[in-house]
C-alpha cells in the first residue's frame, strides 16, 4: 500500500498557508482606517471667529489662511550682499537656539499665533535698547500654528513662511517693539540647515539660501556692523 504521510505534509501545509493568509488579510483591513476615520479639512479664510468654525463646520480639522500677502523685499544696493543690507537695516541681529513652541488663538479669537522660546546662542549687534547676552531666553510671536478646540484640530497657515521648530537654530534680524518685545518676522529670519548655510523663513520665489557656511555668515554680520 501508498504511504499516504506525504499527502497528509501536503494538506497540512496547504492547510498552514490558508491560516497564514487569513491572518495577514485581517492584520492589513484593521491597519487601513474605515471610512467614517477619514480625517476630513476645511480650508477657509481669516476673520470668522474661531469658536464659530468649530461650531458651524463638520470637519475634523479647520484650516485658516493667513490673509496677510507676503512682505516687499528691498533688495540692496550693487555690490551689498543681502545679509549686510540686513544687517544695516535693523537695529538687532542675534543667532538663537528655539528650546519650546507654544501655539494659541489670539486675542482677536479669529487666529493662530505661536509663542516662540528661544536661548541666546550670540549677540551679533545690538542697540542698546535692550540688552541681550549669550545664554538669555527670550520670547517672539510667530503668525500660524496648530491648537486644538474639543475635538477639533485649528491650524493657522502661512502659506509663504515656514515655521520655527524646536531644536533649531536661527539668525534673526529684528527690532524692539514699544514694550521692549522683539519683533521677528520671516523675511528677516534664517535657519540653520547644518553646517551648510541657512535658509530664509520664506517661501516659494521668496525663499533664499546664502552661499556661504553658517560661520561665514555670522562673519560677514560682523563685518557689515564694523565688528572686523
Amino acid at each position: 500500500m501508498r504511504s499516504t504521510l506525504p499527502h497528509r505534509l501536503w494538506c497540512m501545509n496547504l492547510r498552514s498557508i490558508v491560516i497564514l493568509w487569513a491572518l495577514l488579510a485581517t492584520t492589513v483591513a484593521g491597519a487601513l482606517p474605515a471610512q467614517d476615520q477619514v480625517v476630513r479639512t476645511a480650508k477657509v479664510h481669516q476673520g470668522t471667529p474661531i469658536a464659530q468654525l468649530v461650531g458651524e463646520r463638520p470637519e475634523s480639522v479647520i484650516e485658516i489662511a493667513y490673509e496677510r500677502t507676503p512682505p516687499l523685499l528691498v533688495l540692496p544696493p550693487e555690490g551689498t550682499s543681502r545679509i549686510e543690507w540686513k544687517t544695516q537695516l535693523y537695529t538687532d541681529v542675534v543667532v538663537v537656539d528655539v528650546v519650546g513652541t507654544r501655539s494659541r488663538i489670539d486675542d482677536g479669537g479669529t487666529w493662530v499665533v505661536t509663542d516662540v522660546s528661544a536661548r541666546v546662542v550670540e549677540v551679533l549687534k545690538t542697540s542698546g535698547r535692550r540688552t541681550l547676552l549669550a545664554g538669555d531666553e527670550v520670547e517672539f510671536l510667530s503668525q500660524g500654528g496648530q491648537v486644538e478646540v474639543g475635538s477639533k484640530v485649528v491650524r493657522g497657515v502661512v502659506e509663504w513662511a515656514l515655521p520655527f521648530a524646536e531644536d533649531r537654530q536661527y539668525l534673526l534680524f529684528f527690532g524692539f517693539g514699544p514694550a521692549g518685545e522683539m519683533k521677528v518676522g520671516p523675511s528677516s529670519s534664517y535657519e540653520r540647515v547644518l553646517d551648510t548655510n541657512f535658509r530664509s523663513m520664506l517661501r516659494g520665489a521668496l525663499a533664499e539660501v546664502t552661499d556661504e557656511p553658517p560661520d561665514d555668515v555670522i562673519a560677514a554680520v560682523r563685518r557689515a556692523d564694523g565688528g572686523g
